[in-house]
């Protein structure tokens, strides 16, 4: 039991839902039961088909604006999973409830702190980063752990930053000032695995407290998004295997009307 271990909250296990939102409201129902008899506040931890955010936008903003608990909500996809603009556009109307806190949602996790989250959870390996569907022949990741490049919002294997670095040299792409690299190009300063995972950390830290700290985050964090979709263009017309990540795109789409604009 988590309770005794002294946590500050308890985590549930909602199990996967893959398409019947139906279960989520059962998977809160439970937590919910469950607050009655531990003294530790609960969190109900859910995993959804990120198809469920596009599908059943309406019913999941009922069914999580209703909750007596908070909730964790991670998200599944083979790939990004929050590569649509509409997906993206449900997940903000979710946030706007403000008892959920995304997990597993990657890089997003922090466009979701600047959209109003109480919380976020990032993973920092592949199979980590965002909820696998299971599927039929398993999983078989790279050998080579993943960087987190910087100024694209990309996490890429190691090898394959070794050699777009070859392809694209410019310096102000690959400089990096966290605490691992010490402002040296990433391709020639992270060669061991710990270094990579301390940069990884380092890094997210840094994207956090610029989206965070600036006064106004929602405008940092698309501006960013923005920036990172043409670094990535312009590299992968350069000859490497570059193409922004789907979700730069959708948190652009959905970048607030400005009055009067």
């Amino acid at each position: 039991m988590q309770g005794p271990l002294g946590v500050r909250r308890v985590l549930t296990n909602g199990g996967y839902i893959d398409s019947d939102v139906r279960d989520v409201a059962a998977a809160i129902r439970l937590a919910e039961d469950m607050q009655h008899v531990i003294d530790a506040p609960i969190m109900a931890t859910i995993a959804i088909n990120s198809t469920l955010l596009r599908t059943e936008p309406d019913a999941l903003v009922d069914i999580l604006g209703g909750a007596r608990v908070a909730v964790g909500l991670a998200l599944g996809n083979a790939g990004d999973p929050l590569a649509a603009k509409s997906t993206v556009g449900s997940l903000i109307r979710v946030l706007a409830l403000g008892n959920v806190e995304p997990r597993r949602v990657d890089l997003s996790g922090i466009g979701a702190l600047a959209f109003g989250a109480p919380g976020a959870a990032i993973g920092t390996t592949a199979t980590l980063r965002h909820i696998y569907p299971m599927q039929n022949g398993g999983y078989a990741p790279s050998p080579y752990p993943s960087i987190l490049v910087e100024k694209s919002l990309t996490w890429k294997t190691q090898d394959r930053v070794m050699d777009a670095a070859a392809v694209y040299d410019d310096d102000a792409f690959w400089l990096c000032e966290c605490d691992t690299c010490f402002g040296r190009r990433i391709d020639h300063a992270l060669r061991f695995q710990a270094d990579i995972v301390a940069h990884n950390f380092g890094v997210i830290a840094r994207i956090a407290r610029r989206v965070l700290g600036s006064s106004d985050p929602v405008a940092t964090w698309i501006q960013m998004c923005a920036a990172a979709q043409s670094y990535s263009y312009e590299i992968d017309s350069s000859g490497p295997n570059w193409e922004p990540q789907g979700f730069l795109g959708a948190w652009w789409a959905n970048q607030p009307t400005r009055v009067g604009a």
